[in-house]
Parts: C-alpha cells; sequence; structure tokens
C-alpha cells in the first residue's frame, strides 16, 4: 500500500472524525501518478514518530484530502543507530548509496573529505544542503515503510572526524587488509552499542596517513567485510546489511 509523510499541522477534526491534508508534490503523485480513486486506502505516517494512519482517498480536486479509518502505532527502525562516514564519491554514486542506506535502516549519511577523494570540496561547500537528495531520502523512505528519515550531515574534513570519536559508543573501520578473526557480532555483545559509527573510504581508498590514524586510535575497531575488495558504493551496504542481520 502506497505510503505519505505528512505533518501534524496537516491534520484535521471535522464531526469527530479526522482527515489529513495532502501537501502539492503528494497530491500530484496520487492524481497524476498513481491515478487513485476516491475511497483507494494509502497509508500516511507522521514523520519521526511511530504514528500511522490507514486512510482512504476522500477528495481529490486541486488536493488531495484524506480521510482516517484508523490510527495505530507502527515501529519500522532499527535500535542502533548507525551513521555512515563515506569517503567524497561522485554525485550519482553518493545517490544510490544514499538510496540503499535509507532502506536498509541507516541513522545517518556524513560526507568526509578525504586525501584520496575524487570529488573536492571548499569550505563553502560543505553544507549539505541538496533538494534532490532530501527527495531521495523521502520517496525511499515511504517504499521502505522508515518511521525515520535519513538525517544527511553536512562534509566534514577526516581529521574533524576523528576528534568526534569519542562522540559514539562503536567506531568501525572497515579495512581490506584486515584479517584476524574477531566477529563484528562479538563487537555488538561487548555492551551495549546504540550509537555506532562506520568509516568507509572513498574511490581512491585511504591514504597512508588516515590508515595510520585509524588503526592507532584506541576508539576505533577495525573490521573486515570479506576477502573480496568491494566498491566504495558496495561497503556501505554490506556492512549496513550485517549490522541489520545482527540486530534483528
Amino acid at each position: 500500500m502506497q505510503r505519505y509523510f505528512i505533518e501534524k499541522e496537516n491534520i484535521y477534526l471535522n464531526n469527530g472524525i479526522k482527515y489529513i491534508n495532502i501537501d502539492d508534490n503528494d497530491s500530484h503523485h496520487i492524481k497524476d501518478v498513481m491515478r487513485m480513486h476516491i475511497n483507494e486506502q494509502v497509508i500516511a505516517c507522521i514523520k519521526n514518530t511511530n504514528i500511522i494512519f490507514l486512510c482512504e482517498v476522500f477528495n481529490i480536486s486541486k488536493n488531495v484530502t484524506l480521510k482516517v479509518i484508523e490510527e495505530k502505532e507502527e515501529n519500522n527502525e532499527l535500535n542502533i543507530n548507525v551513521s555512515i562516514a563515506h569517503g567524497l564519491v561522485k554525485r550519482d554514486k553518493q545517490e544510490e548509496v544514499i538510496r540503499r542506506l535509507v532502506e536498509i535502516g541507516a541513522y545517518e549519511y556524513i560526507p568526509v573529505n578525504m586525501a584520496r577523494s575524487v570529488i573536492k570540496l571548499k569550505k563553502s561547500d560543505y553544507h549539505f544542503e541538496n533538494d534532490r537528495l532530501k527527495r531521495i531520502v523521502k520517496e525511499a523512505s515511504e517504499q521502505s515503510h522508515r518511521n525515520n528519515f535519513l538525517k544527511l550531515a553536512d562534509a566534514i574534513d577526516f581529521k574533524d572526524l576523528v576528534n568526534n570519536f569519542k562522540d559514539y559508543d562503536l567506531v568501525l573501520y572497515a579495512d581490506a587488509n584486515k584479517n584476524d578473526d574477531l566477529a563484528l557480532r562479538d563487537l555488538l555483545k561487548l555492551e551495549n552499542k546504540r550509537n555506532i559509527l562506520v568509516i568507509i573510504g572513498p574511490e581512491g581508498g585511504f591514504s597512508e596517513e588516515e590508515h595510520n590514524l585509524l588503526l592507532n586510535n584506541d576508539l576505533v575497531h577495525t573490521i573486515s567485510l570479506g576477502k573480496r575488495i568491494l566498491r566504495t558504493e558496495t561497503a556501505p551496504l554490506v556492512i549496513m546489511s550485517i549490522l541489520a542481520y545482527e540486530v534483528e
């Protein structure tokens, strides 16, 4: 069933019945893309809450109005917050990674300016305000039945990221040369690890300086993602899938 995110302000009461006004973009989707009719059912969700509404299309005019049939709670989020710190990559790869991270359940995406990043940003461009990426997050969240939107963090320099390690319960470094036997599930069981940071290199990989900074940091646990070398757009999806499997 098609899902749409709404704001609390869009809900109103009339004769004891709840109705929801749908905004322009979603109205267009209901009318012109899905070609829905009166009485067809959809799900409406209040972003960042567990509240969802089973609704039916009540009115179709310039905008669409939904009539609430049932209100209930539903939580489809992971019980851990996973932030993916990803070396800056080309836009098409970044968009695909973000779309898949939403589906798998990531909490946050942090673009990191690393030495071997193909993309180089000026400090003035570090603010991560991008309507296309926000639309990708919204659409992927609706498709995958998320309660929350993936947080899109501003870009950050690698050394500033290292200074933020103390803010996390667990910091993981996906190292292609890692080959010891400490399993990720063992790390998750050491204690309550709710806020997790995973560091993934860019297309050019980590520089020697970045590798040594991570390897010699007591807050960082190096992990392997297998014997094969993964592309930068594949590694975030693999680690998120492993983490989701382990906690769910």
